[in-house]
């Protein structure tokens, strides 16, 4: 990129974040790239929690 591009990067302060939640039914047969989401999703969610 040169210096006549438009294009610029601002740093929002303070930072944007928001909050999603995700719900599925239980005992729901989950193809395995859904089940994979759904594992890592689960396993972010503990990791967060837990730092």
């Amino acid at each position: 990129m040169g210096e006549s591009d438009t294009l610029c990067f601002r740093p929002l302060v303070p930072a944007v974040q928001s909050e999603a939640v995700v719900i599925w039914k239980r005992y729901q047969v989950l193809s395995k790239a859904a089940q994979k989401c759904l594992d890592e999703l689960t396993c972010d969610c503990i990791t967060a929690a837990n730092s």
